[in-house]
This record gives C-alpha cells, structure tokens and sequence, in this order.
C-alpha cells in the first residue's frame, strides 16, 4: 500500500492510526505547513485516499484474499510557501 504523500514544507499533524490489519474504506488526512511558511490556499489542505480492491488472479477460487491498492488524492495542489 502507498505511503501517504509528502508535500514539500509541509506536515500531518494528526496522522490517523490503525493496528495495520483492517483498512477503513477511505481516509482523509489534513496538512499543516512547517512553521515559516504557508498553505498558497489556506482551503486546499487535505488529500483522500480510497482503496481500489480487486481479486488476485491466478489464486484458488477458495482463496478470498485481494489485492488492495491506495489511490491517493487532492494533495497534488497542496503547496506551503514561505510567509
């Protein structure tokens, strides 16, 4: 699974925890820029991640188990400048 992304100059201040067994079926993480600087839009400051689920190919049809991948959003317009 995919890290949460890190902006340039910025921070989660309340990173979400979990025992890293059960997933939530998204999540949304706020940032903070490090002090002296600052969000360019102090609106934009969260990225979403939502799971894409899918069924391994190739595995015994009793074999439940899925691939899980993170698709991360909303944090690629997330700058902190200095101010």
């Amino acid at each position: 699974m995919r890290a949460v992304p890190a902006i340039k100059d910025a921070y989660i201040p309340n990173m979400p925890q979990n025992n890293g067994l059960l997933l939530p079926r998204s999540i949304t993480v706020t940032y903070s820029c490090l002090p002296g600087f600052e969000l360019e839009n102090p609106s934009d400051n969260t990225a979403t991640c939502d799971y894409d689920f899918q069924s391994r190919k190739g595995a015994p049809e009793i074999d439940k188990s899925q691939i899980v991948t993170a698709i991360w959003t909303g944090y690629e317009t997330i700058r902190c400048r200095e101010g």
